[in-house]
């Protein structure tokens, strides 16, 4: 059956939200902190605090705002983060020097985490929220490949103000497109039952964490990739072409999750998902050619992106009010933050293979705990929502 007006229009102001503005500056943090360096004359560290600061504050602000979101207007909160973002990049882009950079990257990374909140509840109170987030995540991987083709010309043209530029263009827009959406001020499920929101707080925990684990073990293995590859003697341009290829492979997987999920359930799909991951990111840190390297980052680009809309949509089933899935998205990027430096210090004292090691054995764990999250949430017992 093809998809009501009223599904389309939610799904486009959940990307804009989720995407448009919260997302696509983390997916291209790693071409602006290379202009930052290049031709702002920041050393590595430096670029690194603005993008590690920036991110947590991303974090923070989603799972401050979780406890809340039910109470919360979804299109308000959308278009209050969205304009706190738009205000950030402007004024990074104007500034020349690292602590004021710094500072206004805060205040973007409060504006996303603040809009990725209100897209992100929008879902979890859908019919389908693993099917919505699916698309949504589809959608958000198109426009970064678009980004992608057009940011590392305006940063060579005029460096770090091009990039910050483009994304508040960008937000800018994502903000218009909220604006003019019509707003979707339903009451979310409240949670009035002492029993049941105690059974919530069992699913949280184990939910957070897990995420928090698989946000972790992406982070160690997506920040040193291009220097995983280059241990093995791949070079620059082979690598370009290998995750270009890989990003096509993450449309197709997010795209093919929107239509599993409705056919094997959750269980099934999470727990090969994420450990067809996990044997990728053991594959890329124990490749031994550029062809081996090759295969394990495609296919860990596919099976990342299909199995995240599963992640988020087992937190909207659970709790459509949208708490838990805000909570798990937070969670899931503090894990991300703080796992490249704990694997620089990995791959320093033992090398990569050793960090490949540890993050296969996280990625079990987290396979153990999701599984066991979905199976108890659609067992008799747990399955009213």
């Amino acid at each position: 059956m093809a998809p009501s007006r009223n599904t389309l229009l939610r799904l486009l102001f959940a990307f804009a939200a989720i995407y448009g503005i919260g997302y696509l500056p983390y997916i291209l943090s790693p071409l602006v902190i290379g202009s930052l360096v290049g031709k702002l004359g920041l050393d590595e560290a430096q670029a690194g605090r603005i993008a590690t600061a920036e991110l947590l504050m991303f974090a923070f602000s989603q799972i401050l705002l979780a406890p809340h979101i039910a109470r919360l207007s979804r299109k308000n909160l959308a278009v209050l983060g969205g304009g706190i973002a738009l205000l950030g990049h402007i004024l990074a882009a104007a500034s020349g020097s690292y602590l004021v950079i710094l500072g206004f990257r805060l205040v973007a990374g409060l504006g996303e985490g603040i809009a990725v909140a209100a897209g992100l509840a929008l879902i979890a109170s859908a019919a389908e929220p693993q099917r919505m987030f699916a698309a949504a995540f589809t959608l958000g991987q198109l426009q970064a490949a678009g980004f992608l083709t057009l940011l590392p010309d305006a940063m060579q043209r005029w460096g770090h103000s091009g990039g910050y530029g483009l994304l508040a263009l960008w937000a800018a827009v994502m903000l218009l497109l909220i604006l003019v959406l019509p707003g979707d001020e339903v009451a979310p499920p409240q949670e009035s039952d002492p029993a049941r929101r105690a059974s919530l707080r069992l699913f949280l925990v184990p939910s957070v964490f897990a995420m928090a684990l698989v946000g972790a073990s992406d982070g160690a293995i997506w920040t040193f990739t291009e220097r995983i590859a280059e241990s093995i003697g791949t070079d620059g341009q082979t690598i370009g072409v290998v995750l270009s290829v890989a990003l096509v492979a993450g449309v197709v997987g997010s795209a093919l999750s929107g239509f599993v999920g409705q056919r094997l359930g959750t269980t099934t799909p999470i727990a090969t998902g994420l450990l067809v991951w996990a044997v990728c990111c053991y594959g890329i840190t124990h490749a031994l050619g550029s062809a081996s390297y090759a295969f394990a980052q495609i296919v860990y680009l596919f099976s990342f992106a299909f199995v995240v809309p599963f992640l988020y949509g087992l937190n909207g089933e659970i709790d459509p009010t949208g708490r838990m899935m805000v909570a798990a998205s937070g969670c899931y990027l503090i894990g991300m933050a703080l796992a490249p430096g704990a694997a620089g210090s990995v791959i320093v004292a033992s090398g990569f293979a050793t960090l490949g090691s540890i993050v296969f054995v996280s990625l079990v764990v987290a396979t153990i705990v999701f599984s066991s999250v979905a199976w108890r949430r659609h067992t008799p017992a747990t399955q009213s929502r």
